[in-house]
């Protein structure tokens, strides 16, 4: 990771053809992704640009813009003695993980409007932090899916992020060049596909994870 300065990615969105509602519990359904994505774009800070180290994430659509000084973040995580740091095992948040979050993610913070974007700002701490660490970086997203549309937007999100902070960590590897943008080698799409999947739940509560799996494995 400490070679690596920036990373950007997308995810698509998703449409689900038949079985939206039974695939929930359990029964086929029928989707396709969209050419319309989610891009995320992450630039690690450096001790000269950011001596104190902050971790901030920028979602450009609904004008959110959060920062936490990477002291804080740790201090919050630091109850969890067995936490452990690590891309390649893919792990649930469990409720004492979901406590330290909670402590880092005020509702206060966000306009009325998009109150719900709360829980995909907790999705993003805990992936970030449970594949890189206490790493200062700005995350920039934005977003051609529009929110609460069945489109598949928090599972974009999910998986641009999970996608893009493994390129981050330096656990991805990258194949052929499509439409401008490297895509994922198919072995690693499953990891992706996992750390999303733990990131809809947070923001969904018991998701299918067609959404997720649709958006990692479709259109790049």
């Amino acid at each position: 990771m400490d070679n690596i300065k920036e990373v950007a990615g997308r995810a698509p969105g998703k449409l689900i053809l038949c079985g939206e509602h039974a695939v929930v519990h359990g029964s086929t359904a029928l989707a396709a992704s969209l050419g319309l994505y989610t891009q995320v774009r992450i630039q690690t800070s450096t001790a000269a640009t950011d001596p104190d180290g902050h971790l901030t994430i920028d979602l450009r659509d609904v004008n959110v813009h959060l920062t936490w000084p990477i002291k804080r973040i740790e201090a919050a995580f630091k109850p969890l003695e067995e936490f452990v740091v690590d891309p390649l095992c893919v792990k649930s948040c469990s409720s004492e993980i979901m406590q330290c979050i909670a402590s880092l993610v005020n509702e206060d913070e966000f306009p009325e409007a998009v109150i719900g974007v709360s829980t995909g700002v907790s999705a993003f701490l805990f992936l970030y932090v449970s594949i890189v660490g206490f790493k200062s970086a700005t995350v920039i997203v934005s977003s051609d899916l529009p929110l609460g549309s069945g489109l598949g937007s928090s599972a974009a999100f999910c998986v641009a992020i999970s996608g893009v902070v493994l390129a981050l960590s330096g656990a991805l590897d990258l194949d052929v060049l499509q439409g401008g943008w490297l895509s994922l080698k198919q072995n690693n799409r499953e990891i992706v596909n996992k750390w999303a999947f733990e990131g809809e739940k947070i923001i969904h509560g018991r998701p299918s994870g067609i959404d997720n799996t649709v958006s990692a494995y479709g259109l790049t």
